[in-house]
């Protein structure tokens, strides 16, 4: 199984235990036994998920794909519809962070998917009150903490 691949895996995996009300330790997750899924198959599981917890995800993805910075796919569109955009799509908002734009600009960007015909393109963020954070969660009866917020 692709890196790739692997990672969606775990996605989806971790999105069905928070739906089921359960804890999933990423220590001992292992890949699972069915390589045969394509990439395109397990986006469209996770997107699915996605959906069916609560989360955000407003675009499919396509070659260019703007990305917030949790993974979710805000904007997509085929090589051809990006070539004859304008201007970069809106920036999203979350409570507690600002926005300071894409991580490209859009002629940078608009010339490398001329030349490879794809690009991810991510949101770049300060929050609200400039400091920097980073959450530690040490469950019970671990001796590893586990990052995120």
């Amino acid at each position: 199984m692709s890196k790739k691949n692997w990672q969606i895996t775990s996605r989806i995996e971790l999105l069905l235990a928070k739906i089921a009300g359960r804890d999933v330790d990423l220590n001992t997750m292992t890949p699972p036994v069915a390589s045969n899924a394509t990439e395109e198959l397990l986006l469209e599981i996770a997107d699915r998920l996605d959906r069916a917890d609560g989360g955000e995800t407003t675009a499919s993805q396509k070659d260019v794909n703007f990305i917030d910075y949790d993974g979710t796919i805000r904007y997509s569109y085929t090589a051809s519809e990006f070539a004859s955009l304008h201007d970069f799509p809106a920036n999203p908002s979350h409570s507690g962070l600002i926005a300071q734009g894409w991580n490209w600009s859009l002629a940078d960007a608009k010339a490398y998917v001329a030349k490879y015909g794809k690009l991810w393109i991510g949101q770049m963020y300060i929050t609200d009150d400039g400091k920097t954070r980073i959450y530690i969660h040490l469950e019970e009866g671990r001796t590893s903490p586990m990052l995120g917020c």
